[in-house]
């Protein structure tokens, strides 16, 4: 007798999109002269979680927050570094 039997289907995770890339990043930026000028990178691990590092290109200040990798939990880890803080650009690198 033959049994057929439900198969897993791999997990999907949503994708981070990536709407601005360096190349894109203003002209004055480069120069680090305006304040809020901000530069982020997530580091994944093997896990279900990741370091997202957001960088002030002007005073060269550090944030990080260790979150699960989901676009859901990335965005709000980075709103919750950047609250209170200023912010004219954020690019993704």
């Amino acid at each position: 007798m033959q049994h057929h039997l439900r198969s897993k289907r791999p997990k999907t995770k949503g994708k981070i999109e990536i709407l601005h890339t360096v190349d894109e990043r203003p002209k004055q930026a480069d120069a680090r002269s305006c304040l809020g000028e901000w530069v982020d990178d997530t580091l994944v691990a093997a896990g279900p979680v990741c370091l997202l590092v957001l960088a002030d290109r002007a005073v060269r200040l550090l944030a990080a927050r260790r979150c699960h990798h989901d676009s859901g939990s990335v965005s709000k880890a980075a709103f919750g570094l950047l609250q209170g803080r200023p912010l004219k650009t954020l690019t993704s690198g």
